[in-house]
């Protein structure tokens, strides 16, 4: 079935003249179209707490930790690899530089 375009332009009048009654509407009642955004923004802020703050922290899932190992010379390799960096640091940091004015 095919739409002729003068029907899709008086569809499209006939929405545009809708969405011009609820806007004139909402103007009219806007302090208690302001009371209902709030408290619909409340509600969804409250429905966002529940399902991402409240049920995570009812549901915490358990480590397993016996697959976690100390691995003691990974360990005196980064704080050999630190100390080097501190002498390096301390040595340029302990250089005289002319000064060039």
């Amino acid at each position: 079935m095919q739409v002729s375009l003068t029907q899709m332009i008086s569809d499209a009048k006939n929405s545009i003249i809708g969405f011009k009654k609820i806007l004139w509407l909402l103007g009219r009642h806007a302090f208690w179209a302001i009371i209902v955004l709030v408290v619909l923004e409340v509600a969804f802020g409250a429905f966002l707490f529940y399902n991402n703050a409240y049920l995570a922290l009812q549901n915490k899932p358990e480590i397993d930790i016996s697959n976690f190992k100390f691995k003691e010379h990974v360990y005196k390799s980064i704080l050999n690899q630190w100390e080097i960096r501190q002498q390096q640091l301390d040595e340029f940091i302990q250089e005289d530089y002319i000064s060039p004015f």
